[in-house]
């Protein structure tokens, strides 16, 4: 068994610049954690070359693979879920330079959940700013201001719950997830 340190554990330090994406291999390596499940959103930029410098840290520090976390809304409307589904892609490409082994990948359909709520603030933002600022400074503001006032905790619980699936959207979710299954 490994044990990794889940880069979402560190949301509000990491908004607030306490835990930097280059500082955090060290950090693991010194507090006996073997890899770090990175969070798609705290990375300072999606980059690859970005990505291969955090891969170089992680195997400086010792640390053995990694993992990372993905979300994908299955709902949205087809041209937007094919960008979206597009992206993802380019972000699995880029894995191996990461040291990224295991992917995660939170299926949601709706319902208002803080992930919702950044990826429609981040949506409105040119895709060339998005990859160099995965978050943004309007992003980083919302995070911080739902954390701050306890509608969510360190990891972005749900507000409210999603509506119940019917079976075409679980089919929906099926078809989104086979290219990513095959590019994986």
């Amino acid at each position: 068994m490994q044990v990794w340190l889940g880069q979402c554990s560190l949301i509000q330090e990491s908004l607030q610049g306490h835990y930097p994406p280059g500082e955090l291999p060290g950090i693991a390596a010194r507090n006996g954690f073997e890899g770090i499940d990175w969070l798609d959103r705290l990375l300072s930029s999606y980059r690859p070359g970005d990505w291969a410098e955090l891969g170089l840290a992680c195997q400086a520090a010792g640390l053995g693979p990694c993992g990372l976390n993905l979300s994908l809304s299955y709902g949205l409307p087809s041209p937007r879920l094919e960008r979206h589904l597009a992206f993802l892609l380019e972000l699995l490409e880029q894995c191996h330079l990461l040291g990224v082994k295991v992917v995660r990948l939170a299926l949601n359909q709706g319902g208002l959940s803080v992930n919702n709520l950044l990826q429609r603030v981040a949506a409105m933002r040119l895709a060339a700013a998005r990859r160099n600022d995965p978050l943004g400074p309007v992003g980083r503001f919302v995070y911080k201001t739902l954390s701050r006032t306890g509608i969510i905790g360190g990891q972005g619980r749900r507000i409210l719950p999603p509506p119940r699936a019917a079976k075409r959207n679980l089919e929906q979710a099926a078809k989104a997830l086979r290219p990513l299954a095959t590019q994986a």
